[in-house]
């Protein structure tokens, strides 16, 4: 795989939420910028790690792809703070495909076990992404951003998780992360099961939203396939 990393620093969810803060209040860039280096530096000191903690904050929510971050814009308009955790979820696996590998990976061992090992997770994504130095680097950081997202919690032994399940009944936001799945998998279609069930989306449970509620949202196609419904998203 020749994409880079990116992802080589952990955010927080409060990171994330002051980044969407300032894009809802239509700050410009440069401003977001400063707001951000004066955050972050009050936690990290070195200029370097500050400039690239700001990067994959400013790169989520405001050098994303134009549909999944007006969108998610808007939704975050009507929502709670602690409702964006899935679009800032999305918007992650849009921007840094290693997030969104690693979030199926994760997800896939957490279908047949309740928990995992950094090390276990560290042996699977090398297949795909090979031993770089970068991301033996990034992954210890993507880790914690997950603990820091409210996604993973910690056990007793070392390096050791399980995750933390959060509820999405919000349609827009499930139209979000149905779009986010099908985006990021480079797939033409898949089912409602297959997109809702996706180990990527490990931490959501999807309560009281259908795949009807999907024909909302004109960029999705909902076709029949044999004996089943398959959902296209157009880009």
């Amino acid at each position: 795989m020749a994409e880079r990393v990116g992802l080589s620093r952990n955010i927080s969810e409060e990171y994330l939420n002051v980044v969407a803060d300032c894009k809802l209040a239509d700050k410009p860039l440069l401003e977001a910028r400063d707001i951000l280096n004066a955050l972050i530096g009050t936690h990290i000191h070195a200029e370097t790690n500050i400039k690239n903690t700001r990067v994959i904050l400013l790169n989520t929510w405001y050098r994303n792809e134009l549909w999944f971050q007006n969108t998610c814009i808007e939704i975050a308009k009507e929502v709670t703070v602690p409702e964006r955790l899935p679009l800032h979820w999305a918007l992650l696996m849009v921007a840094y495909p290693v997030f969104f590998d690693l979030c199926t990976i994760i997800g896939t061992m957490l279908d047949y076990r309740d928990e995992f090992s950094a090390t276990q997770v560290k042996e699977r994504i090398f297949e795909t992404w090979s031993a770089r130095t970068t991301l033996i680097h990034a992954l210890s950081k993507n880790l914690q951003t997950m603990k820091d997202m409210r996604i993973l919690e910690p056990q007793s032994k070392n390096g050791v998780y399980k995750p933390i399940s959060h509820h999405v009944d919000n349609k827009k936001t499930v139209c979000v992360l149905a779009a986010a799945i099908l985006k990021c998998s480079g797939l033409e279609y898949m089912t409602w099961e297959e997109i809702v069930h996706h180990p990527a989306l490990f931490p959501f449970n999807i309560e009281y939203v259908t795949q009807a509620d999907l024909a909302a949202c004109d960029r999705f196609l909902l076709e029949r396939m044999g004996d089943n419904i398959v959902i296209r998203f157009r880009t």
